[in-house]
């Protein structure tokens, strides 16, 4: 899957797999591998996955496909193709946010007490310093975060928005990543940040980074380039 190889069987595969260890982990509540949120969220996109016309770009199916294509003398294949599963992808994304943002919408959180409790469990133990101004810092933490997380979930789906939201979400994952153990979390959903792009401005980047020609630009919503 990783290289393109059979690309949609190695898919399916794959997803069939990550799909019963996390539901047997869940029915038989077991808090192993599968039982956390990363996971989760890895197996729900490796799914969606399955029905994104993958392998046409970018993988050894496309350098095959093209070998077929030159030896019958014909043209090279189509890279194009549906993208409906991506934007599935990036909606699954923005669930991801706005659930977590419902999840703090508790005085637990809003009074930064969550955060004093997360704080003294990996840092201070049991000797958290007590002052007005720490207690004032926690509860604007706690309200930052609400507000980051919730522009991020809607903000996303606008161009214009992401100019300011992809570099914020990238900061506010990078700070998650070095201070709390979710750096597999953190990673995923800047990486999942791609669900939003524009497919075009995207071929058109890897194509200068592969020193071709500018993809051509194209704003047809069903049938963009599948990178």
């Amino acid at each position: 899957m990783f290289v393109g190889l059979w690309t949609p069987i190695a898919t399916a595969t794959t997803a069939a797999v990550l799909v019963d260890l996390y539901v047997d982990a869940r029915v038989g509540g077991s808090r192993g591998f599968f039982a956390y949120h990363h996971q989760a969220l890895l197996t729900a996109v490796t799914a969606l996955m399955v029905a994104a016309p993958s392998g046409r770009s970018l993988s050894l199916d496309r350098w095959l496909a093209l070998r077929r294509a030159a030896a019958a003398g014909l043209p090279p294949p189509q890279e194009r193709g549906a993208l409906w599963a991506q934007r599935l992808i990036a909606l699954q994304v923005s669930a991801v946010y706005l659930w977590s943002v419902v999840d703090k919408l508790s005085p637990d959180h809003l009074s930064g007490a969550r955060l004093e409790r997360i704080v003294m469990h990996h840092y201070t133990g049991s000797d958290l310093p007590t002052s007005a101004a720490l207690s004032a810092a926690f509860v604007v933490a706690a309200w930052a975060v609400i507000a980051v997380e919730a522009a991020l979930g809607i903000g996303l789906w606008w161009r214009s928005a992401r100019r300011l939201l992809v570099p914020l979400g990238v900061l506010f994952h990078a700070a998650l990543f070095l201070t709390l153990p979710v750096c597999v979390f953190s990673a995923l959903m800047v990486l999942l940040y791609l669900a939003y792009a524009d497919p075009d401005a995207v071929a058109a980047t890897i194509d200068r980074l592969l020193g071709g020609p500018a993809a051509q630009v194209c704003h047809t919503p069903t049938a963009v380039r599948d990178e």
